[in-house]
């Protein structure tokens, strides 16, 4: 058994699910522009488990190329290691890029609408190679 930093547990001897874990631990967070069309951020953090006592390092670089009307193309997902797995086992390193559309709201306020395929070059055993990760965001003024 395997896990990810968002609570999803990997069961690939198809035994009976196990429950989301919580996690806490400290988190760190940079934001920042390079020129006009270029966004991006980084955040840093470890969490350590609840009642099973897991432990996870986690880095998620983001990187966003603004495109006209509102459309961007990104790359924005977190790489984890867990502490508790076999080396051979510890690391996920997804790597793709989305394409999202944003959308201005009243006061202020925005959605953003994206999806994308991410292929995890560095996985678990019984971990999915390919991924397609899709959202939407609140944007806050």
């Amino acid at each position: 058994m395997g896990h990810r930093s968002d609570g999803v547990t990997q069961n690939p001897n198809r035994q009976r699910p196990r429950r989301p874990r919580l996690g806490w631990g400290p988190i760190a967070v940079l934001v920042g522009d390079i020129g006009e069309h270029i966004s991006t951020a980084f955040i840093a953090g470890h969490l350590w488990g609840d009642n099973d006592g897991f432990s996870t390092s986690m880095l998620q670089p983001m990187i966003f190329y603004n495109l006209p009307n509102a459309w961007n193309i990104h790359y924005n997902n977190m790489i984890t290691y867990s502490w508790d797995s076999d080396s051979d086992d510890a690391w996920t390193v997804p790597l793709g890029l989305a394409v999202g559309k944003m959308f201005a709201l009243k006061g202020g306020h925005g959605i953003e609408f994206f999806a994308g395929p991410y292929y995890n070059v560095v996985r678990p055993d019984g971990a999915a190679d390919w991924t397609i990760k899709w959202g939407i965001s609140w944007l806050l003024p």
